[in-house]
C-alpha cells in the first residue's frame, strides 16, 4: 500500500510590492540630484549686490549747467569792461553805450531761455541720484543683516569675516553720504535756474566802477540823497542801468562837455 504524500500550499502574507522600472533620462535631461542640507556654518556670504546704475546724466547736467554759468560770466564782463570804456573815454556818446546795453539784453534773454532745458536735465539726474541711494541703503541693510545673522548664529563664526562685512557697510554708508551731498548740489543749482529771471541783472552786472565813482559824488556833494536822486533822474529819462546812470552823472558834473 502506497503512502499518501500530502501536499502543502504556503500562502504569502503580503504580496510583493510590484516592481518599479526606471525609465531612463531623456537625452539632454539631467537625473535629479538629492539635496543635501548645509549647516549655517557652510553657507556663503549673501552675494545679492546690486550693480551701481548708469549716472552719466549727472555728469551731463553739470556740464551743461557750468556752461550757462560761464556765459553769465562772459556777460559781466563784458559789463565791467564797457563801465570801463564809458568812464575813461570822452568821446564815447551815452547812445553807443545803449545800443551795447541792448546786446546785453539780448545775450540775457538766450540764457534764460537756455535755463528750462537745463534745469529739466538736472532734475532728472536728481532722481537718478535718489534711485541710486535707494539701491544702496538696500545694500547696506543687507549687509547689516548678514553681520547680525552672523553674530547669532549657534555656531562661532570666523570674527575675520564680520570685520570684512563690517569694512564693506562702512563703505557703503561713506557711498550714501558722497550721494546724498550731490543730490544737495544739483537741488542748489535747480534753486539757481529758477531764480534767474530775479537775479539774471545781478548776476550779469559789475559794480567795481560804479561804485568808486559813487563814492566819489556822494563824497564831493556831502549829500547822499540828492546824489541819488539824481542818479534815479538819469535812469528814468536815459533808460539804462543805475551802474551807467552813475558814469554818466560822474562825467557831466566832471567833464562838462561830454554829452
Amino acid at each position: 500500500m502506497s503512502e499518501k504524500k500530502k501536499i502543502v500550499i504556503k500562502r504569502r502574507l503580503l504580496e510583493p510590492f510590484p516592481e518599479t522600472t526606471t525609465t531612463p533620462p531623456a537625452e539632454g535631461e539631467k537625473p535629479e540630484e538629492k539635496m543635501e542640507g548645509t549647516s549655517p556654518q557652510q553657507e556663503q556670504p549673501s552675494q545679492s549686490i546690486s550693480k551701481p546704475l548708469d549716472l552719466s546724466i549727472v555728469d551731463t547736467a553739470i556740464e551743461k549747467f557750468n556752461e550757462l554759468m560761464s556765459k553769465i560770466n562772459e556777460i559781466k564782463n563784458r559789463d565791467k569792461t564797457m563801465q570801463k570804456v564809458f568812464h575813461r573815454q570822452d568821446f564815447v556818446d551815452l547812445r553807443v553805450v545803449k545800443k551795447k546795453l541792448d546786446e546785453l539784453t539780448n545775450m540775457k534773454s538766450e540764457v534764460l531761455a537756455g535755463a528750462g532745458p537745463i534745469e529739466n536735465l538736472l532734475n532728472e539726474a536728481v532722481a537718478a541720484l535718489e534711485s541710486e541711494m535707494v539701491r544702496l541703503e538696500e545694500q547696506l541693510f543687507e549687509k547689516l543683516v548678514e553681520i547680525e545673522s552672523l553674530r547669532d548664529s549657534e555656531e562661532k563664526a570666523d570674527k575675520s569675516i564680520i570685520d570684512r562685512l563690517e569694512q564693506e557697510a562702512d563703505v557703503i554708508r561713506e557711498n550714501i553720504s558722497s550721494v546724498n551731498k550731490r543730490i544737495s548740489d544739483l537741488q542748489s543749482k535747480i534753486e539757481q535756474l529758477k531764480s534767474l529771471p530775479q537775479t539774471i541783472n545781478e548776476l550779469t552786472t559789475s559794480d567795481e566802477v560804479a561804485e568808486l565813482l559813487l563814492k566819489d559824488l556822494i563824497s564831493r556833494f556831502k549829500d547822499e540823497a540828492r546824489v541819488n536822486s539824481a542818479i534815479e533822474k538819469v535812469m528814468q529819462d536815459e533808460s539804462v542801468p543805475r551802474q551807467y546812470a552813475i558814469i554818466y552823472l560822474w562825467k557831466r558834473l566832471y567833464k562838462p562837455r561830454v554829452s
